[in-house]
Order: structure tokens, then sequence, then C-alpha cells
């Protein structure tokens, strides 16, 4: 699970800038990495591509946190 959580910090990291350092599990998207509507669509977009993974809109409106990314990437 570690090595799948700084996969996604380090993914997430190409959308917004953050210190990855300071990035825990609880984290949250938007008010913390600063994510809005736009980049957040756009990176899942590219998760879905990347991780091989479907992201339905239920599952996009519930993405709160790194771990939310994390759980339905895993």
């Amino acid at each position: 699970m570690q090595d799948l959580f700084k996969d996604v910090v380090d993914f997430l990291r190409e959308y917004a800038e953050f210190d990855t350092e300071k990035v825990t599990m609880d984290t949250r998207i938007r008010s913390e990495l600063g994510f809005d509507s736009l980049s957040l669509i756009t990176m899942i977009d590219e998760a879905e591509r990347r991780y091989n993974v479907r992201i339905d809109d239920d599952q996009l409106a519930r993405i709160k946190t790194v771990k939310d990314i994390v759980d339905l990437i895993g």
C-alpha cells in the first residue's frame, strides 16, 4: 500500500504544486493540494488510463482525500 501511496502522490504532483513530504493519506485533494473541479477531472481522466481503472461520476464525487484515490486505484 505504501508503494501505491507514493506513486499516487507523485502522480498528483504532475497536476498541482505541493510539498510531497507533507502529504498523508488524509490530505484533502481540494483544500490542501489545490485541485479545482477541472484539474480533478483532468487528473482522474489520466489516472483511469495510467492505472487501468474506471472511475464513475459517483466515485468522482466522493473523492475528498488522497486515500480515496489510493482506494479507487488499488
